[in-house]
């Protein structure tokens, strides 16, 4: 027996013997191989291959081999068999055997009601043939904001050309007058009387508000406000009077650059509200005033008389005395709703003229008396003396 190598050139040496044979092994292999392949396939030898290829490739060539023919089969069923129908035609031992049949499923069950089809066409024809005129109307219908019917509470109220008080008043309605709102700005409603006037009402004037508010979309095309109904003052010392003249009585004088409100128009005159509140009529002659205001101003159609009868009616019983104050002794009394003819005045006393043609002193607080006919009762200085209180006569001294 041969020892074995020990040093490192004799195992290098066997290595390389080793790898030879193995490589001389292999290509005898491949070439047994391909000279098998390239012989005629034996019975024998064909279930050999196959039983060695893979069973993924066997199962594909099932299905490939199986699926046109199931096709095959399902074509060739006459129509009116049952197979071809639904599946619970079939008896139900073949149905229990686990035999269904082949080809295209019903999707609907049986059923002796006709199916529904699709619409054609013509069905469409009767809408088509509406004249326009009636599809433009029924789509306008459709597409309509939504308003809400109300009516005007409170007596002669004012509507005006747009949602606020700095907006011209527009006209009056009458308790009751049925609105129809269409939008909301803020706390006014914009909406139409029966006659088709647009207006706009406050809404604390309609019935049923806060339903409306919350129920309409908020209006859109809102007017811009107009000027201010203002005037500026350009003359200093303006007379204020009583009246759209000068035969009125004077009230006050206004001064050059005071901004008074315009609130109605007589002629050449104007009536006005000073910025202290204080009303009355100034002459147009000496104001500065933008244009297009004083188009929009009320046009009074009278004036008031600046010459007025100058009389007062009592409120109840009254105390006729021979001057101005309780000091004076009574004269007599008049009754309630007795017309005295004004004849003179000092202080909170008014000097009266009865029926029968006696002068008194009567107090201005117990009878009826407008301010305008107050203003022109003359000022008197005519004021009788006081009497005299009564002196006691004088007791003679005792003893005497």
């Amino acid at each position: 027996m041969t020892a074995p190598p020990t040093s490192r050139h004799d195992r290098a040496l066997e290595s390389l013997l080793a790898r030879a044979q193995h490589n001389h092994t292999a290509r005898s292999t491949q070439r047994l191989t391909l000279a098998h392949f390239s012989e005629p396939l034996k019975p024998q030898s064909l279930l050999d291959a196959l039983r060695h290829l893979p069973a993924r490739f066997l199962l594909h060539s099932l299905l490939v081999t199986l699926i046109p023919l199931a096709a095959f089969v399902g074509n060739a069923i006459p129509a009116g068999s049952p197979a071809a129908g639904h599946p619970e035609a079939l008896p139900a031992q073949q149905i229990s055997a686990g035999m269904l049949p082949i080809g295209p499923l019903a999707l609907l069950p049986a059923s002796d009601e006709p199916l529904d089809l699709p619409v054609p066409d013509s069905a469409f024809a009767e809408i088509l043939a509406l004249p326009e005129a009636q599809l433009m109307r029924s789509r306008r219908e459709i597409l309509a904001p939504l308003t809400f019917s109300t009516s005007v509470l409170g007596d002669q109220v004012n509507v005006r050309n747009g949602p606020g008080l700095a907006y011209d008043v527009a006209g009056q309605l009458p308790a009751g007058t049925a609105l129809k709102l269409e939008a909301v700005a803020g706390d006014w409603f914009v909406g139409r009387t029966a006659e088709g006037a647009q207006v706009w009402i406050a809404a604390e004037l309609v019935a049923d508000a806060a339903i409306a508010l919350s129920v309409l979309e908020p209006a859109t095309a809102i007017p811009a406000p107009p000027p201010p109904k203002i005037a500026l003052v350009a003359q200093d010392g303006l007379n204020l009077r009583d009246g759209p003249g000068t035969a009125y009585v004077k009230l006050d004088s206004v001064s050059a650059g005071t901004t008074i409100d315009l609130i109605a128009r007589f002629a050449d005159w104007f009536e006005v509200r000073l910025p202290g509140g204080k009303a009355g009529w100034v002459t147009a002659e000496f104001l500065q005033i933008a244009p297009g205001v004083i188009e929009r101003l009320e046009v009074l159609a009278s004036a008031p008389d600046p010459n007025p009868a100058l009389v007062a009616q009592s409120n109840a019983t009254v105390n006729l005395r021979s001057g101005p104050g309780t000091a004076y002794p009574k004269l007599g009394t008049v009754g309630a709703g007795t017309q005295l003819d004004l004849v003179g005045r000092y202080e909170a006393w008014l000097k009266v003229r009865t029926s029968d043609g006696k002068t008194a002193w009567v107090s201005s607080e117990v009878v009826s008396l407008s301010a305008y006919i107050a203003r022109r009762v003359p000022l008197t200085r005519d004021i009788p003396a006081l009497p005299k209180p009564a002196v006691a006569a004088a007791r003679p001294p005792s003893g005497a």
